[in-house]
């Protein structure tokens, strides 16, 4: 059965985004050969994401960078689904088992903040792959908006050049 798994870089205090919502940042540790991109992407079914995040990766991009997975966008308003794309605004336990009796590859819960805290806040993501880059920002948008690191155990740890995975899973789960 797939796992619902947050998968993101950040900076090194915390943050996925600057104080413009921008990730820019990001950009100098993007290379997907170095920390295994594809692999995470094979065993990948669905995407999970809010709607600020969708709006801003479908303005920077020509063509759609999930093409082939089921992408939930959780959003307030109602917006026209496609063929792989579905608005939502469900209860993601929910979401969560539905997509699980539909598919046994695992689902990315991909970001914003909003969205993440949603799905920390009812216990619906099954591991933590965070990825640290050499980076301090001080100020703009936090991974985390509810303490949960006294809920999770490490996992593993491995460093890629700048770029520390830290890969964590619920107490719970254990």
């Amino acid at each position: 059965m797939g796992k619902v798994i947050l998968y993101l870089a950040m900076s090194l205090d915390g943050y996925i985004a600057d104080a413009k919502g921008n990730y820019a940042f990001l950009e100098h540790y993007s290379d997907p050969e170095v920390y295994n991109y594809q692999a995470f992407l094979d065993n990948l079914g669905t995407v999970i994401m809010g709607r600020k995040s969708f709006d801003q990766l479908k303005d920077l991009k020509e063509t759609w960078e999930f093409d082939g997975f089921k992408t939930y966008v959780y959003s307030r308003h109602y917006h026209e689904a496609t063929e792989n794309i579905v608005f939502t605004n469900e209860d993601p336990k929910e979401l969560i088992k539905r997509i699980k009796q539909e598919s046994d590859k695992d689902i990315w819960l991909f970001g914003g903040s909003e969205i993440i805290d949603l799905f920390v806040k009812s216990h619906a993501v099954d591991e933590y792959w965070l990825y640290y880059v050499a980076e301090v920002l001080a100020s703009g948008i936090p991974l985390f908006k509810t303490p949960v690191l006294d809920e999770m155990v490490v996992h593993s740890v491995k460093q890629y050049g700048n770029i520390v995975e830290i890969k964590l899973k619920p107490k719970k789960q254990l």
